[in-house]
């Protein structure tokens, strides 16, 4: 029977240094917690700033995207408009240089200025 008791005795021993292990485990885990709550609450306040920052910073860049854009719009709306103007000033000059260029019959004078060229252009005078 002593046998029995010594076997008992140690499953006994084994278990307590199991729940001991377990407690030092538990105490260990409650420690590490606690120093990561710390540094997050520590850390917190610096990625919030952080956040805030890279925040206003996309603001910033999407108000000059926005200013950019509109300059584009303005620019592309400049470049049409002069782009016409050119396309008018490139068909008046054609037409003098037609006039002025035209074979005429003989005894008829050709136009000696653009004055003279735009009175044929416009009427005929």
């Amino acid at each position: 029977m002593m046998r029995a008791n010594k076997g008992f005795g140690i499953i006994i021993y084994a278990v307590l240094a199991l729940g001991i292990l377990g407690t030092l485990a538990g105490i260990g885990y409650s420690i590490r917690k606690a120093g990561a709550d710390a540094v997050r609450a520590e850390l917190e306040p610096k990625l919030q700033a952080c956040a805030d920052a890279v925040k206003a910073q996309n603001d910033a860049l999407a108000a000059l995207k926005a200013a950019a854009d509109a300059k584009a719009k303005a620019a592309a709306h400049a470049l049409a408009g002069a782009t016409q103007r050119a396309r008018t000033w490139e068909d008046n000059a054609a037409r003098l240089r037609a006039v002025l260029t035209a074979p005429r019959p003989a005894g008829e004078p050709a136009p000696t200025d653009c004055k003279a060229a735009w009175d044929t252009i416009r009427g005929g005078k």
